[in-house]
C-alpha cells in the first residue's frame, strides 16, 4: 500500500495526464476522481473466482462513477459525477485492487 501512496504522490507532483501523453497507462482503482479522468472505463466484476470486464460510456459510465462516490446512484452523486467529467474537480491519488466479491474499476488513458 505504501508503493501506491508514493506512485500517487509522484503522479501528483508531475502531472498524470502528462505521463499520459507519451505512454498507455492502466489504472485500477476504487476513487471516482481518478476513474473520471481516463480516456476509457471498464468495470471489473469478480463473482465465485470469476471475473468478468464491462466497458462503460456516457449514462453508464455517469451511473458508475455516482456509485463509485457514494454507494448508490442519485441526483446529488450523479450531478457529481457529472462534475468529474467536465473535469471541475481535479485529484491525484490511486487505489487498490478488490478481494472476491467486490468491483474495481480499470482506466485507461491513450496517446
Amino acid at each position: 500500500m505504501r508503493a501506491a501512496a508514493e506512485l500517487a504522490a509522484h503522479l501528483g507532483r508531475i502531472g498524470g495526464d502528462r505521463v499520459a501523453e507519451h505512454r498507455q497507462v492502466v489504472v485500477v482503482t476504487h476513487l471516482a476522481q481518478i476513474a473520471a479522468r481516463a480516456d476509457r472505463h471498464f468495470v471489473v466484476t469478480k463473482r465465485i473466482g470469476r471475473a468478468s470486464v464491462e466497458l462503460v460510456d456516457g449514462r453508464e459510465r455517469e451511473a458508475e462513477l455516482a456509485r463509485m462516490l457514494s454507494g448508490t446512484v442519485g441526483d446529488v452523486s450523479l450531478a457529481h459525477a457529472r462534475q468529474l467529467l467536465d473535469g471541475e474537480h481535479p485529484s491525484a491519488a490511486v487505489g487498490t485492487a478488490t478481494g472476491e466479491g467486490e468491483r474495481a474499476e480499470i482506466v485507461r488513458a491513450d496517446t
